[in-house]
């Protein structure tokens, strides 16, 4: 199969290169919706005297390592500049030697706050002496932020995005488009320090990258069948099926063509219809073996929810077995046939969460955003 394309994402695109000219984004998606294939079609295609720079942030454990990392990039593009402009400045911060490679990036800092030298004096030098505009794009910021705060502490991982605010609010000429499977509204949760109000991201705007339209995805199907010698009784409708089927997620549009190309290598499948359609997306589903990984949908509660996971599963298996959409209130008077139920406020708050995490479409009746996902959530939870 070939690899995943971006498919129907140029007006997103071209919305979000018109959006970074007034200011920072983070760009938010669910799982599979193909992410990192529009931050490469960004990299790949920026408008006209624009420098950007990519770096997946996922990984990175530490300040130190992330100022590393961000040395390497803008010397990778735009080689000589942090040398020529204040390589004295970065001596003095336990910058050694500067290559291109973070491996190449010698760093001893000479205190706890070097990092934030360091990567202050970068934005200070990308804005004096470079005639672009500069678009960081950084993927998995808040998966870096969650280890940082594991590996080091609370402490540093706000220092972390303190810091950026503060350079997003100075450094006016270099714009950050961040992105991130972890929703960025857990980790900061999580860091709010007895409570309060502390939001620093509250500068960027929220750019939300959604499934393909039902025309793009059903093109997508439609080309790799064709490009596949997938054999159908009609490829047009085959296509619309399969689009239907998963929602339009690119990712799982490529996975059910795939699916249906095995079926038909392995002889199981002679001529796929669309009934035949509908029979390898609900294998993939219950495949125990979970090729899809749909089970992560039901293993990241515990992730996402603490302590609150038991009655965040309990309210999600409500929501999947309503036939139709069901209110906050008849969610919480079936919650009471279990355990004593939440407050009201709470409840709201778990179910504003958990339409932020892409499960539910919002109030005032709810139910699952996806049918694939629920279809996944009814498969994978233990009965």
């Amino acid at each position: 199969m070939t690899p995943a394309e971006v498919v129907g994402r140029e007006a997103f695109i071209a919305h979000a290169w018109e959006a970074v000219d007034r200011q920072n984004l983070m760009i938010t998606a669910e799982r599979r919706m193909g992410k990192t294939s529009v931050l490469l079609k960004l990299e790949a295609e920026p408008p006209a005297r624009t420098l950007v720079i990519r770096r997946s942030l996922q990984g990175i454990t530490s300040p130190d390592e992330f100022a590393r990392f961000l040395v390497a990039d803008v010397e990778k593009a735009d080689p000589g500049l942090l040398k020529k402009s204040i390589g004295a400045r970065f001596a003095k911060a336990g910058i050694k030697s500067i290559g291109s490679n973070p491996l190449s990036v010698e760093f001893f800092p000479a205190t706890d706050r070097s990092w934030k030298d360091v990567v202050t004096e970068v934005f200070a030098a990308l804005e004096k002496d470079v005639d672009e505009r500069v678009v960081l794009l950084w993927d998995e910021l808040p998966q870096m932020i969650a280890d940082i705060r594991d590996n080091q502490s609370r402490l540093v991982a706000r220092e972390v995005l303190d810091l950026l605010r503060a350079l997003r609010e100075t450094y006016l000429s270099v714009r950050m488009v961040l992105s991130g499977s972890l929703g960025i509204h857990h980790v900061v949760a999580d860091l709010r320090i007895g409570g309060g109000m502390w939001v620093p991201t509250h500068d960027m705007r929220p750019v939300d990258l959604p499934s393909l339209s039902r025309f793009d995805a059903t093109y997508l199907a439609a080309e790799l069948l064709r490009n596949e010698g997938i054999k159908c009784d009609d490829v047009d409708s085959v296509a619309e099926a399969i689009a239907v089927e998963v929602d339009e997620i690119p990712y799982y549009v490529h996975q059910t063509a795939l699916q249906i190309q095995n079926s038909q290598r392995g002889g199981r499948c002679e001529v796929v219809d669309t009934a035949a359609v509908g029979r390898i997306v609900d294998e993939a589903i219950n495949d125990p073996l979970d090729a899809w990984e749909l089970g992560h949908y039901v293993a990241r509660t515990p992730v996402y929810y603490g302590t609150d996971a038991a009655l965040v599963n309990r309210i999600l298996d409500i929501v999947a077995a309503a036939s139709e959409p069901i209110s906050a209130t008849e969610i919480r008077s079936r919650l009471a046939a279990f355990a004593p139920p939440p407050s009201a406020e709470r409840l709201h708050e778990l179910l504003e969460l958990l339409c932020k995490d892409y499960y539910l479409q919002p109030k005032p009746a709810y139910t699952f955003l996806r049918t694939l996902v629920r279809r996944a959530w009814i498969a994978k939870r233990p009965t």
